[in-house]
């Protein structure tokens, strides 16, 4: 997906978007990995928010930051995602009680070249380019993403699209 985003491959297809759907898609897509793991996903976005976004690139950034969610949380623990509107955009947030990251390292997870590459709490190997890909679309939406984490106790990411 990166590759094709970087040599105009993909095409942004915004539409009206269901986003409390598209949030329970990508979660049970990835339900089966949680279970494994015992941990518990609380889906607190409202049924009513709705947004004009590419829904295949949105779905592929929710899907993407839950596994990595997943990957990063010991057993037992929890995942929140929530949304809410600010001015004209929606910001979403995916909270976990996983590992965390280290300060010096949040600014690197977005980068190609960065090359940091960890592996989860129950070995889980990655590529490094998922979050990559994750900002790339989220790019193409015109909105933001970013990371807050605190070492030994979680972190939340956070991204932000347009409500229009």
């Amino acid at each position: 997906e990166w590759a094709r985003t970087q040599t105009n491959g993909i095409e942004f297809k915004p539409r009206k978007v269901d986003f409390y759907q598209l949030v329970l898609n990508s979660i049970s897509t990835l339900q089966r990995n949680a279970d494994e793991k015992e941990i518990v996903i609380e889906n607190r976005i409202e049924k009513s928010i709705s947004l004009q976004a590419d829904y295949e690139m949105l779905e592929t950034v929710v899907r993407n930051l839950v596994n990595n969610s997943i990957k990063f949380t010991h057993r037992g623990g929890k995942i929140i995602l929530t949304s809410y509107f600010s001015d004209e955009e929606l910001i979403t947030s995916i909270q976990d009680t996983g590992v965390g990251i280290e300060t010096e390292n949040i600014e690197k997870l977005f980068h190609i070249d960065s090359h940091l590459k960890t592996r989860g709490t129950n070995y889980e190997s990655g590529t490094g380019l998922g979050l990559v890909i994750c900002k790339e679309f989220i790019d193409f939406h015109k909105g933001a993403i970013w990371a807050e984490s605190t070492p030994g106790k979680g972190s939340v990411f956070y991204f932000s699209v347009p409500a229009g």
